[in-house]
């Protein structure tokens, strides 16, 4: 009896990814594993015109600044030549400020709240990404820039870092900085970082740190400076009373002077005079 043997070959297809982004574990912008996702510092301001003084004719502006993954440090808010400085703690997500001594009738104002760093102090604790260090930002055409940066670690073991921008850099082993060419129609890009098991993502605002010159971050808010703090209707009024509607020779008639502060501060000084009509005289 003849044997025959047959060889089953079994034919697959492997499809391996392009490195663009996309780390080991399968982490990219279409599916982000994000365990230790982390933003950088962001921060609004809405400010208000309050009290106005009408003897020196200078207002006090007060407002709320509102925080987004704060960092422990110090916000400087300047209304022109008027500054105020506030402390603020890490995770805060509101505080409070007043700049008093603007003064009024002087139109249009911008009200600026500035931090001192774009990124948080590296601690230890698990690994992410915590901030940006922008080296360098040049300008390669009206609509391309060149940015050069390092980013930011926590909870570093010595261990190889991967590190890759989504759609711009390609997973990396090599330390930085890092220099890319974005485009300004996407001022936002995901950095992506992994640490043995554990990967990070962070959304890094590339071009408002470009337009920044300063490290740091901030935000401003416009408003209108009260036209005058004086007011326009009198600031106290005067009543004269007596007590008779009518009188004869030798009756003693009783009357009162009332003053009305109608400002909506004190008044010194006021000196008040008043004549004695005629056939009248003063008792003391």
């Amino acid at each position: 009896m003849k044997k025959v043997f047959w060889t089953l070959l079994c034919l697959f297809e492997l499809t391996l990814p392009v490195l663009g982004g996309i780390l080991p574990g399968g982490i990219s912008p279409e599916n982000p594993v994000r365990p230790t996702a982390a933003d950088g510092p962001q921060l609004s301001i809405n400010a208000t015109p309050g009290s106005c003084n009408p003897t020196t004719n200078q207002y006090t502006l007060s407002g709320t600044i509102s925080l987004a993954n704060a960092v422990a440090g110090s916000l400087t808010i300047t209304d022109g030549s008027t500054t105020t400085t506030i402390n603020v703690t890490a995770g805060q997500t509101s505080a409070s400020f007043s700049l008093a001594g603007l003064q009024a009738g002087s139109g249009a104002h911008t009200v600026t709240v500035s931090g001192g760093s774009n990124n948080a102090t590296p601690t230890t604790g698990t690994f992410a990404i915590v901030g940006v260090n922008k080296i360098s930002c040049t300008s390669l055409s009206p609509t391309q820039r060149q940015i050069k940066f390092n980013p930011q670690y926590t909870g570093l073991n010595g261990s190889p870092v991967t590190f890759a921008v989504a759609g711009e850099l390609q997973a990396t082993t090599a330390a930085g900085p890092y220099t890319l060419n974005p485009y300004a129609d996407n001022p936002t890009i995901t950095l992506n970082a992994q640490q043995g098991n554990v990967q990070s993502t962070f959304r890094y605002n590339w071009l408002e740190d470009c337009n920044n010159n300063s490290s740091g971050y901030s935000a401003s808010a416009n408003y209108n400076a009260p036209t005058s703090c004086i007011t326009t209707t009198a600031q106290f009024s005067l009543a004269k009373r007596v007590d008779k509607s009518r009188a004869v020779i030798g009756d003693i008639l009783t009357y009162t002077l009332v003053v009305t502060n109608n400002s909506s501060s004190n008044l010194n000084n006021i000196v008040i005079r008043d004549s004695m009509s005629t056939g009248l005289t003063y008792q003391a």
